[in-house]
This record gives structure tokens, sequence and C-alpha cells, in this order.
């Protein structure tokens, strides 16, 4: 192989001293041919080479001049090609989105990128169980959303779990006992107290089953509750909740429990499990983002700005003047109403 290498390296420097003088002539057929044969020679040497080094090192071929390697080329070397455009359907009937491929949620106009991220995201929660799980899909169009619900062979959420429980205005929720149940443990239905029975018993001893996980989770104030109190829930481990604690920080504390679903790591179950025992008090009151005081290393630092629309909304005070209220923002054109709805909330004028 390195002597037929080397006579082909060797092949263009005797054909330039050859012709110097002049343009070289046309190659008669039989050096065509032995040019062709000398070529052939060296990429059939090169295959059996990587064959046999493949087979060395027990690790399959991944060559294009491989024939048993019938991948496509941007599967072998990882290549980002764009992809061939998939024919939207021309009538949407009825689906499955638990049966779909990435393709066929691209044939009813969903994005190649977005319609990937629904199959994993299924595939990752068990399947999808209600169509309210599609909403917390990024980059999926609501409009777009809008125009597949009805053709989604789903139920809504409170089929699945009935309406959603209300809370009093108090702050606490005393969940139903049946008639003549007696004081429950924290961990045990019906079970008394231990120091109700006896009297040696020390309160400590009685609560420390407290501290473990809850088979049913306890109704909590979201913006109150520390990591301690969010570790109590099962599912919930040092990371997840210190991930809710540093969001609610960052926001300046959470005015819907729907932000829930913008904590990273929250599996769809975990997060119903959240949705229905957190609570926001109906007088709370987020830490607001002054706009005409605030710097843009600050602002940038909001969940709901980032550093592109802080350096917008900078520009635009110093070009205009301070804000006057929090619908100024509107004249903005790079805010649009979705973006405006959630930083409202958090929009302070002073």
């Amino acid at each position: 192989m390195l002597l037929l290498a080397g006579a082909l390296a060797s092949l263009p420097l005797v054909l330039r001293r050859t012709f110097a003088s002049g343009a070289a002539p046309a190659l008669a057929a039989d050096e065509i041919r032995a040019l062709d044969h000398l070529a052939g020679s060296l990429e059939q040497a090169e295959h059996r080479e990587r064959q046999e080094r493949a087979a060395r090192y027990g690790r399959p071929v991944r060559y294009a001049d491989n024939p048993d390697d019938s991948r496509p080329s941007a599967a072998r070397y990882g290549s980002s090609r764009p992809e061939a455009p998939v024919a939207l359907l021309n009538r949407l009937t009825p689906f499955d989105p638990n049966a779909l491929t990435a393709r066929e949620w691209q044939q009813r106009g969903v994005p190649a990128d977005v319609a990937r991220h629904i199959v994993a995201y299924g595939r990752k929660a068990g399947g999808y169980r209600y169509r309210e799980q599609l909403e917390r899909i990024h980059g999926l169009d609501p409009a777009l959303l809008a125009r597949l619900t009805p053709f989604l062979k789903l139920p809504g959420r409170e089929e699945v779990y009935g309406p959603r429980r209300t809370y009093p205005a108090g702050g606490t929720y005393a969940a139903a006992r049946p008639a003549g149940a007696t004081t429950a443990s924290p961990t045990v239905p019906g079970a008394a107290p231990a120091f109700a029975t006896n009297p040696g018993a020390s309160f400590a001893a009685s609560a420390r089953p407290a501290s473990r996980k809850l088979r049913v989770a306890p109704v909590f104030d979201l913006n109150e509750a520390d990591t301690s109190a969010l570790m109590r829930i099962r599912g919930i481990g040092a990371k997840r909740a210190q991930r809710i604690v540093e969001l609610r920080q960052k926001l300046g504390g959470f005015v819907s429990t729907e932000q829930l679903t913008e904590v990273w790591g929250l599996d769809p179950a975990l997060l119903d499990t959240l949705l229905r025992c957190s609570r926001i008090a109906p007088e709370f009151r987020p830490r607001g983002v002054a706009l005409n005081t605030t710097s843009l290393e600050d602002l940038r630092q909001h969940p709901y700005v980032g550093y592109r629309l802080a350096r917008v909304i900078v520009a635009y005070r110093e070009q205009h003047g301070p804000y006057q209220k929090a619908e100024d923002l509107l004249l903005i054109k790079a805010i649009d109403e979705a973006s405006f709805n959630k930083l409202r909330p958090y929009v302070a004028i002073r």
C-alpha cells in the first residue's frame, strides 16, 4: 500500500517534467486505464485497512465507502444539514399525540426542533395524559396549539384530576374529615398523637415523623416555603427545592402557581402535585423592577427580561425619558403582548 501511495504521489511530478515545454497533451486511453486501476487499488487497500482496524478494536466501520453502512451522512458525521421539507396535511383529523413521530408532528405544522422536543418530552414523562401538558413545550406556538387542540385524543386536566381546589383567603386549608374521625397524625390517618395517650411522651418525639416525606402533600404558601418545607413533598430533593427558591428570588416572588412550570427538572406528575398543594396569598405583592432607576446589569438578571430586552428598555428610557406607566413598554417593538403580560406584575414606576 505504501508503494502504491508513493507511486501515485510522484505521478504529478513525472508528468510536469515530461511535459515541461508547452501544454501537456491528452493522455492516451491505456494511460487513463492505468491511472484508474492505480487509484482503485489504493482505495481498496485503504478500505481493507479500515476494516481490519475496525475488527481489531471491535468497532464498526463509520466511513462512506463502507457498503454495509447505509446511514445518511448526517447520521455518520453528526452534521447539521438543513432537513428536507415535510409536506403538510391537507386536512387535520383526530390523532393520539403519544403515537406520533417527529415527522408526523411536522406534517401538522410543528417546526422540526419543536417536534423532536414534543416526542422526547412525552417519552420522558411516560406519555401525555391530558391536553394542557402540551402547553409546557418550549417553542410551541400557542396559536398552532389552539388549532391542534380540538383534534387531540386526550382529555382535559379537570377530566383527569377533577376541578382545582380553592383555598380560603386566610391561607389555611382544612382537609375534610369523615364524620366521627379523631385528630389524625401527620403521617398515619386516624392515629392519635403519642402525647395524647402517653403523658410521658415528649412533644419532640411525637413530632419527629413530620420531618419525613409526607404521603399526602401539605398545602403551603409558595412564597414563604423554604427548601426544608419543599423537601417534605415526595419527589422534591435538595436540588429541586433549591431551583424553586432560586427562581422565586430572581423573580421577586411568584404571582401564580403556574410559574412552577418554568422550573427545570420537574416531571409532569410532580408538577401536578405542586400545583395542587401550593397557593399564593391574595395580599402578596412581588418585588418590583424600577424601570426608571434600575441599571442595565441589574435589569438583565430578571428571568423575564434578559440582556437583549434589558438593553432595549434602557435605550428607550435614555432616548425618550422616564417611563410614565407600565404600558409604555408596549411602545417598544421588541416587546409583544405576551412578554408584557408576564412582566407586568413585576414592573414598578418610581
